[in-house]
């Protein structure tokens, strides 16, 4: 199991999380939604799938050469916090909420839950004994970050009324939506850790310029799938608006029609949506894409070297994102 590594540090950030939701108990049902909405997550784990939540911190710390400590374990239960903030609500947005529960209890209880998350999050925050500076540097990162990516999602949730904002449209959206959480992870664990403001400056780079990575490499990946969710909703896609800017203009309106005929979620328009890609190679410009990224991101943790980091596995990380 891949994070099998990372489980003692997890289960030592969901200690903090369930202390916090007992202090914090006011109701029965909505404790429990709470804990729900957590255990997704915590099945995601197991099941081995990437949480950056979890995992950035620790890289960034172990980059630090900073010991764990009962203080990384409350800004690991923040960050948990306000990463399903980020899954519940981006489920209700995308109309994917997962679970018989939510089905009955309907996307307003959802929500609720979700906002829950976020200020309990700053309330994790609020609660570390650290020094006053450095916890309003840590809930001014927080808060920034959620306005980003709130503004990233806004630009998703309706890009298929602007579609001609190009590919350089997608990839703002996807340094806002995603960029922005992922330099938070980093940011706030070096701010944690005392690094420098050149170390601090770098991991926000880094972090900007690998969840753009992550969010084109995951793009193609949603073509591949049969339904293809991304293309069903209409949402933000690097592939979809390389596609537009590649086709003539007789594949451009099919392509078009296409998009309204995915809605009905029939196999159709999925599978001509597959073969325009092939016809105008879109992997092959995806993947100069991904290169891009990639050496974006190399040379961010060639500064970080220099700066005397240890940066080994995020080296290991970034070898997940090998061309398509």
């Amino acid at each position: 199991m891949r994070n099998q590594q990372y489980l003692p540090g997890f289960l030592a950030l969901l200690a903090e999380v369930d202390h916090l939701l007992h202090r914090s108990a006011l109701d029965p049902l909505h404790r429990r939604l709470l804990q729900h909405s957590l255990d997704i997550l915590r099945q995601d784990f197991f099941e081995d799938k990437l949480i950056p939540a979890l995992l950035f911190p620790i890289l960034a710390r172990e980059a630090l050469g900073v010991s764990p400590a009962p203080v990384f374990n409350q800004l690991g239960a923040a960050h948990f916090l306000f990463y399903g903030f980020l899954d519940i609500t981006d489920d209700v947005e995308d109309r994917d909420l997962k679970g018989l529960l939510w089905q009955d209890l309907g996307e307003p209880a959802a929500i609720n839950i979700g906002s829950s998350l976020l200020f309990l999050s700053q309330q994790m925050l609020h609660e570390m004994d650290i020094p006053a500076p450095l916890k309003l540097a840590l809930l001014a990162s927080f808060s920034e970050a959620g306005y980003l990516l709130t503004v990233g999602q806004h630009r998703d949730l309706l890009s298929a009324r602007n579609p001609a904002q190009g590919v350089q449209g997608s990839l703002n959206t996807h340094l806002l939506k995603t960029g922005s959480s992922i330099a938070l992870y980093l940011v706030t664990s070096a701010q944690l850790a005392g690094a420098s403001s050149r170390m601090i400056e770098a991991f926000e780079s880094l972090g900007h310029d690998v969840g753009v990575l992550m969010q084109i490499f995951g793009d193609w990946r949603d073509t591949e799938k049969k339904d293809s969710p991304d293309f069903a909703n209409g949402c933000e896609s690097v592939p979809l608006q390389l596609l537009r800017a590649h086709v003539d203009d007789a594949d451009r309106a099919y392509l078009e029609r296409l998009l309204l005929e995915a809605k009905n979620h029939t196999p159709l328009p999925f599978e001509l949506y597959r073969y325009l890609l092939r016809k105008y190679q879109i992997r092959g410009v995806v993947n100069q894409w991904i290169s891009h990224y990639h050496k974006q991101a190399v040379s961010h943790l060639q500064t970080l070297e220099g700066l005397g980091c240890e940066v080994e596995s995020f080296y290991d990380f970034l070898a997940r994102f090998k061309p398509l």
